[in-house]
């Protein structure tokens, strides 16, 4: 079964090890003041004398301690959701830190900064381990070993509660945030966008930039930059692209944690009006599968905030001036029923590795699945021509021949205006164009060939379907090899089991 999923949560069904001689302790009355205790061989932890049952315990090796990484993050406060899987790397999102973990692989990301680690992560029956120290002292929770009990002992260094952000107007949101938004304007779309750093770092939407020949940036005050793409994940339809300069003004805050019921601004260029916002709640907090059912393991947030086209990765700001997510999706104008992306889906990408090849064939299949549903019309039209050349119906034959030209000339404008990033993807593009432009010759022939039908031009109608013929096998051919070049880069970059 092929797996299409970016960022889903790994499921394992593996073999569980017996620990019942292990030395699983309570941490009340034996560790006072330490919020969490791991014990080597025992298939349970303890947070704050609350006792959690793990499929795998800690094991030593070469002298060192290795935890499992999943339960070692909720011990360390990461919520469930915030643990996050991909093709072998591992993204822990807590608050406004986001680290990254690869497997066998000595360098951990923390918020994007790359920092060696003397010991790599291990998979074993489908968990990764590494010793506890590196993630929770990058959470800020300092780490000791008990060499008698074995047992690692994990205190949290400051308990202080954050100090809450002030509560601002509508107003005092908007003059703060709205000179970081953006106007992106592409050959194939437009949308929104906001600054995340100083030096023209750019949020926004995996969609809006999808095949662009060039990315205009137009800022607050009017002036335009030349965009490039740097990171991004298709799946969550979310990009980073960078502007050249300096000294932008930029959202620095941000927050994880959102509330249903919890009022927050939306900002953007809905229909390419540049400067505009809107306000409204977070209505209800769901998974992305509700409203794309083709994906699933998304947290997204629904607002009854107006969200029109072109709103698309703008941001939405809580009360105290935050980000809390992306806008990305509307369902209808005037229904009050839009969704954004939570911010720490954002953090997840930035600590991704630079936009390549991968990225781009994953945005080019996200954009091969819309322009199926217009070749599947087109194949379904096709034998609806035969069915009526079979009952004699020659002009229910030449109406649905006319649809059919109409549907090849909008799939072929749809696939020449997209234009990849990357040479591989191009070359797949050119041939479906390729094959594309001869369906419509073809296609185009046949209708020729229908017209001509007659006791006085048989001649004509024949000559016209040899050329239809010849045309279609040729986008036939074309096709075949098409779909053969995708199914060899898909095998490259998807996991298959």
């Amino acid at each position: 079964m092929v797996q299409f999923k970016y960022l889903k949560y790994f499921i394992g069904l593996f073999l569980v090890l017996s620990f019942a001689l292990c030395p699983c302790l309570s941490l009340a009355g034996a560790a006072p003041g330490y919020s969490a205790i791991f014990t080597v061989g025992c298939p349970s932890y303890t947070v704050d004398g609350q006792k959690h049952v793990m499929d795998a315990g800690p094991y030593i090796k070469d002298g060192r301690v290795f935890v499992p990484v999943r339960y070692l993050a909720y011990a360390c406060g990461v919520a469930e959701e915030s643990v996050i899987y991909e093709n072998g790397t591992v993204y822990l999102i807590k608050g406004n830190t986001v680290i990254q973990l690869s497997i066998n692989n000595k360098v951990m990301v923390v918020n994007g900064l790359s920092k060696s680690i003397d010991v790599a992560p291990e998979l074993i029956q489908g968990r990764t381990y590494l010793p506890a120290r590196f993630i929770a002292e990058a959470l800020g929770y300092a780490v000791s070993w008990d060499p008698s009990a074995q047992r690692v002992l994990i205190v949290s260094l400051g308990d202080e509660k954050p100090e809450e952000p002030q509560r601002l107007s509508v107003s005092e949101v908007i003059e703060i945030a709205q000179p970081t938004v953006v106007l992106i304007q592409t050959n194939r779309s437009q949308g929104s966008g906001f600054f995340w750093s100083s030096d023209g770092e750019i949020v926004t939407n995996a969609h809006v930039v999808a095949g662009a020949s060039e990315i205009e940036v137009t800022t607050y005050e009017g002036k335009t930059y030349h965009g490039r793409i740097e990171k991004l994940d298709a799946y969550l339809d979310i990009a980073i692209i960078r502007v050249d300069g300096d000294s932008f003004p930029y959202i620095p805050y941000y927050n994880t944690e959102v509330q249903r019921g919890e009022e927050v601004v939306v900002l953007g260029n809905p229909l390419g009006l540049r400067n505009s916002a809107s306000k409204g709640i977070i209505s209800a907090i769901r998974d992305i599968g509700e409203v794309e059912p083709d994906k699933s393991g998304i947290t997204i947030l629904q607002t009854d905030a107006s969200v029109l086209p072109g709103n698309s990765g703008g941001p939405m700001l809580n009360m105290g001036g935050e980000v809390v997510g992306i806008i990305f999706a509307g369902v209808g104008e005037g229904l009050e029923l839009n969704f954004a992306l939570p911010i720490e889906y954002c953090l997840a990408v930035r600590a991704k590795p630079p936009f390549g090849v991968e990225d781009d064939f994953l945005l080019y299949l996200e954009q091969d699945k819309k322009w199926a549903e217009l070749y599947n019309q087109f194949i379904e039209l096709t034998e609806e021509v035969i069915a009526a050349l079979e009952n004699d119906n020659l002009a229910m034959a030449i109406q649905c021949q006319n649809l059919i030209l109409g549907i090849l000339d909008e799939l072929r404008q749809e696939v020449g205006s997209y234009y990849p990033q990357t040479p591989e993807v191009e070359d797949l593009r050119t041939i479906y164009l390729d094959a594309l432009r001869n369906y419509y010759t073809g296609n185009l022939k046949l209708l020729e060939a229908l017209q001509f039908l007659g006791p006085w031009t048989i001649t004509q109608s024949r000559m016209a379907f040899s050329e239809a013929e010849r045309y279609i096998d040729v986008a036939n051919r074309l096709l075949e090899e098409y779909n053969r070049e995708k199914w060899d880069l898909y095998q490259q970059f998807i996991s298959l089991d």
